[in-house]
C-alpha cells in the first residue's frame, strides 16, 4: 500500500508540476486583463467560466429541443467525436512517451520501465482531461439532458472508457506495445473485441436498410427519399446503441486486464515463449510443405524480428480478418438471408479483408519490402539464383499467411451447398477469391519494386525524388480503389435492392469479376518485368 502512495504522490507532482508551466502564460494574462492577483486554482476556475460560458449556452439551448430530431442528430455527432477524439489525441501523444521529459530522471530511480511506462501514461491521461474537458463536458452534459438521473450513471461509465480508450491507444502505438510483450492476451481481446463490433455495426448499419424494388428505386427523387429515411433510420438505432457499445467496450477492455491476470498472475504463463515455440513449429511445417529456401530464409527472418515490430506474432497464424469475416456472414445467417445476397457480399468483405491484411504485413514488417534487400540483390546476381525467385518467395509467403482466410472464405461457401448454391458458381466464386488473393498481393507489393529505383545523382534531387514517390504512390492506389468501389457497389445493390437473381445473371457476374480481375493482373504482370530487369 506505501508502494501505490508513493506512486501516487509522484503522479501528483508530475501533473502539478506541467499544469503550473502551462498554465502559467494564460494566468498571467487574466492577471493582466481582469486586474487581479488571485492563487492558480481560482484563477483556473474564472478560466474555466470565461471559457465555457459559450457552452453553457449551447447546452441551454439543447435542453429546450431534447425531445427533438436536431437533439439527436446533436447527441449523436457528440458521442462520435468524442469517442474518436481520445485515441486521436493518443496517438499524437506517442512521441512525448519516449522523450518526455520527466523519464530520464525516473529511470535513474528504482523503478522499472514498465512501472516508469504506466506513471507517465496516467500522467497523460490526466493532461488529456485537462486540455479536452471542453469536448467531453458537452457529451457528458447531452447524456444528463437525455437520460436524467441515468444520465450520472452513463457519465461516469462514459469516463471510464475515453480514459481505456486513450490508455490503450496510448499504449498500442508506443514503443512498448503490449501485443509482443502479452500476445496472447492482445489477440483474444482483439478476437473478441472484433467479433462484438463487426456485428454490432452491421446491426447498425446494415440492418438499418430497407430494401425495395429496383423499379421503386429509379422513379424520380426515389433515391434521394431514400438516402433521408435510412439516415433518420441510422441516426435513431446508433442513438439506442451508442451507450450500448460504449458499455461493451468497457467491458472488454476490463476483461482483457482480467485474461492478463489470469495467464500471467495466476498461473505465470510466458506468453511470449509460447507463441515463439508456436511459431518456430510453424516455420518448420512451411518448410516441410513448401520447399523454397527463399521462403523459408523470409520466415526466419520475420521470426527473428517478431518482437521488434508492431505485429502480433498470432495474426501471422491466425489472421484476425478470419472472425470479422466469420461474424458478418453469421449476422446474414441469424437473418436468414438469401444465399445469393451471402455470396456476393462475401466477395466484398473477402476483398476488404485480404487487401487490408496484405497492406498491414506490407506497413509493419520490413522484410516484405524489396528494398530492404538491396546488399542481397547484388549477391544474388553473382549466383545460380534470380531476383525473379526472391521477389516470388515473398508473394509465396504473403499467399501463406492470406491461406487462412481463403479457406475460412470457402467453408462458409460449401455451407451453402445444402441450400442449393448451383456448384458452377461456387466454383466460379472459388476461382474470384484466388484471384482477389493474388491481385491484392500483386497491389501491395508492387510499390516496393518502384521504392528502390529512386537514386539522387546530387542532393538537390532528393526533394524532386521524394515528390514523384508520392505521386507514384497515390497513382498505384487507384487500381485497388477501383477494385474496391466496383465490389461495394455490387455489396450495396444487393443488400438494398430486393430482386431475384437468375443462375445464368451470378454465372456472369462472377465471369465479369474473374475477366476484370485476370486483365488487371495480366497488365500488371508486364509492368513487373520491367521493374525487375533494372535491378
Amino acid at each position: 500500500m506505501e508502494e501505490y502512495k508513493k506512486y501516487f504522490n509522484l503522479i501528483c507532482y508530475m501533473i502539478k508540476n506541467n499544469f503550473n508551466q502551462e498554465f502559467y502564460s494564460i494566468s498571467q494574462e487574466i492577471k493582466r486583463k481582469l486586474n487581479i492577483n488571485f492563487s492558480t486554482i481560482p484563477l483556473f476556475v474564472i478560466f474555466l467560466i470565461y471559457q465555457y460560458s459559450f457552452v453553457l449556452l449551447l447546452l441551454l439551448a439543447l435542453y429546450q429541443v431534447r425531445n427533438s430530431t436536431i437533439f439527436n442528430i446533436i447527441f449523436s455527432i457528440s458521442m462520435i467525436c468524442n469517442m474518436i477524439l481520445p485515441g486521436t489525441i493518443a496517438r499524437t501523444s506517442t512521441m512525448s512517451i519516449s522523450k518526455h521529459p520527466w523519464i530520464e530522471c525516473l529511470q535513474m530511480s528504482n523503478l522499472n520501465k514498465e512501472v516508469t511506462t504506466k506513471i507517465i501514461f496516467w500522467v497523460e491521461l490526466v493532461n488529456f482531461w485537462i486540455h479536452n474537458i471542453f469536448m467531453e463536458i458537452i457529451s457528458l452534459s447531452l447524456l444528463i439532458i437525455k437520460f436524467k438521473f441515468l444520465g450520472i450513471l452513463y457519465c461516469v461509465l462514459w469516463i471510464i472508457l475515453v480514459s481505456l480508450i486513450f490508455l490503450r491507444t496510448l499504449s498500442k502505438n508506443s514503443h512498448l506495445s503490449n501485443q509482443t510483450i502479452y500476445p496472447i492476451t492482445s489477440y483474444l481481446f482483439n478476437i473478441i473485441f472484433s467479433i462484438i463490433l463487426t456485428y454490432k455495426l452491421f446491426e447498425i448499419f446494415i440492418g438499418s436498410l430497407n430494401q425495395t424494388s429496383f423499379s421503386q428505386l429509379l422513379k424520380p427523387n426515389q433515391i434521394d427519399h431514400y438516402i433521408i429515411i435510412y439516415i433518420k433510420k441510422l441516426i435513431f438505432v446508433f442513438t439506442n446503441q451508442v451507450l450500448t457499445i460504449s458499455v461493451i467496450i468497457m467491458a472488454l477492455l476490463v476483461l482483457k486486464n482480467v485474461i492478463y491476470i489470469f495467464l500471467k498472475k495466476v498461473y505465470k504463463i510466458n506468453e511470449m515463449k509460447i507463441v515463439v515455440i508456436l511459431f518456430n513449429k510453424y516455420s518448420d511445417y512451411v518448410k516441410e510443405l513448401i520447399k523454397n529456401f527463399w521462403v523459408y530464409r523470409d520466415l526466419r527472418q520475420i521470426f527473428n524480428i517478431i518482437t521488434k515490430v508492431d505485429v502480433n506474432p498470432l495474426l501471422l497464424i491466425f489472421p484476425s480478418g478470419i472472425f470479422f469475416i466469420i461474424t458478418s456472414c453469421l449476422y446474414y445467417f441469424i437473418r436468414m438471408e438469401s444465399h445469393i445476397k451471402i455470396l456476393i457480399s462475401l466477395v466484398f468483405i473477402s476483398w476488404v479483408t485480404l487487401y487490408q491484411y496484405n497492406s498491414f504485413l506490407i506497413q509493419k514488417i520490413p522484410i516484405f519490402n524489396i528494398s530492404s534487400e538491396l546488399r542481397n540483390c547484388e549477391l544474388i546476381k553473382m549466383s545460380k539464383h534470380s531476383i525473379e525467385e526472391l521477389i516470388s518467395a515473398k508473394k509465396i509467403l504473403l499467399c501463406l499467411f492470406s491461406l487462412p482466410i481463403l479457406l475460412c472464405v470457402w467453408s462458409i461457401k460449401l455451407l451453402l451447398l445444402p441450400v442449393g448454391i448451383n456448384p458452377i458458381i461456387l466454383a466460379l466464386s472459388v476461382i474470384t477469391d484466388m484471384l482477389m488473393c493474388y491481385v491484392s498481393i500483386t497491389l501491395v507489393l508492387k510499390w516496393t519494386y518502384i521504392m528502390p529505383n529512386f537514386t539522387w545523382k546530387n542532393i538537390f534531387m532528393i526533394k524532386q525524388d521524394n515528390y514523384d514517390q508520392q505521386m507514384i504512390q497515390h497513382f498505384l492506389l487507384i487500381p485497388g480503389r477501383l477494385i474496391t468501389l466496383f465490389f461495394s457497389i455490387s455489396f450495396i445493390f444487393v443488400n438494398i435492392v430486393k430482386i431475384d437473381f437468375s443462375i445464368p445473371s451470378l454465372i456472369l457476374y462472377f465471369i465479369l469479376n474473374i475477366i476484370t480481375l485476370s486483365a488487371l493482373l495480366f497488365i500488371m504482370k508486364r509492368r513487373v518485368r520491367d521493374e525487375i530487369k533494372r535491378y
